[in-house]
């Protein structure tokens, strides 16, 4: 008899196992948010959940359990296409397709670093340059953040890290907080509409250029030129909505416990969500001297909002 696939009853995928599908449906949300599978394979150990013949998850186990289309109502049809199967699913065939995607683009990406940085995009700035800090490992293979103009500033990826998350934390869980957030949400979300609009308006100017060297008004140098320029302001801007909408989804969290959880195994997207919900920018500054690992008073600094 076969074995049964975790999150059902039984090998034939006719029904499924209550107990198990709340771990199926979290490591895909937590794929789908690019966490790595060796982070997803310690949140569903942690949390309880053990393979059908009671072993910890590990990296391999969580990327078989994903790429099982019977997860998300899937079948093999006769060409080897999915079809849908008519079975119970625990995920949907969006969601299924999108975690191949993903997984596919990490197979070709370059594995310069794996470590999942949780401020670089702009949100943790340099004190004295102002501009962003970029991953970088220190010599000793280490993960941690530098300055990408003065490569001056640095800092240790995981010192930062723990230092604002029990910073956030403590400030999540005071009077008022759940109030400031939903203040934050609304705020954030009206500037993921001017952020859209924006990269809307900046594609519509390219493709009404597009237009006009079809027509022989514009010579296709020009288009090359305007196309190139509209990619490069466009690309900053994804990358601005992209984390306005993950703050906006930002989860809601309201206990001491379950919050300090929650940041131990959370998705790096989500953990910058939250961070953002509260705080604009992180300013780094330098270290009284040379191999120092903690954090000195005014090293750190948080803009927090409002």
């Amino acid at each position: 008899m076969a074995p049964r696939m975790f999150g059902f009853e039984d090998s034939s995928f006719e029904r499924l196992r209550a107990s198990e599908v709340p771990g199926v449906q979290g490591a895909a949300s937590r794929r789908r948010l690019r966490q790595s599978k060796a982070a997803i394979a310690e949140w569903m150990n942690s949390e309880g959940f053990r393979g059908t013949r009671g072993s910890d998850w590990t990296t391999m186990t969580v990327g078989r359990l994903l790429r099982t289309p019977e997860i998300a109502g899937l079948t093999r049809g006769d060409q080897g296409e999915l079809v849908e199967s008519g079975k119970p699913a625990m995920i949907t065939p969006e969601e299924f397709h999108e975690i191949q995607a993903i997984d596919a683009e990490a197979a070709v990406e370059p594995r310069e670093d794996t470590y999942e940085y949780l401020f670089t995009g702009g949100l943790a700035i340099c004190g004295e340059s102002g501009d962003p800090m970029a991953s970088a490992r220190s010599n000793a293979d280490t993960p941690g953040y530098r300055c990408e103009v003065c490569g001056k500033t640095r800092i240790a990826a995981a010192v930062l890290e723990d230092y604002v998350g029990e910073h956030v934390l403590a400030e999540l869980l005071r009077p008022g907080a759940q109030e400031r957030i939903e203040a934050a949400r609304v705020e954030r979300a009206k500037q993921a509409v001017e952020v859209r609009a924006q990269v809307d308006q900046l594609k519509k100017a390219a493709s009404e250029l597009a237009d006009s060297y079809l027509a022989g008004e514009v010579t296709r140098q020009t288009l090359v030129a305007v196309e190139k320029r509209a990619a490069e302001q466009i690309k900053p801007l994804r990358a601005r909505l992209r984390f306005l909408e993950q703050v906006v989804n930002a989860p809601y969290l309201t206990d001491v416990d379950g919050a300090i959880k929650w940041w131990e195994h959370a998705p790096a997207a989500s953990k910058r969500a939250l961070v953002g919900l509260f705080v604009d920018a992180i300013e780094v500054n330098k270290a009284s001297a040379r191999g120092v690992r903690h954090i000195e008073p005014g090293r750190v600094v948080l803009r927090w909002r409002g």
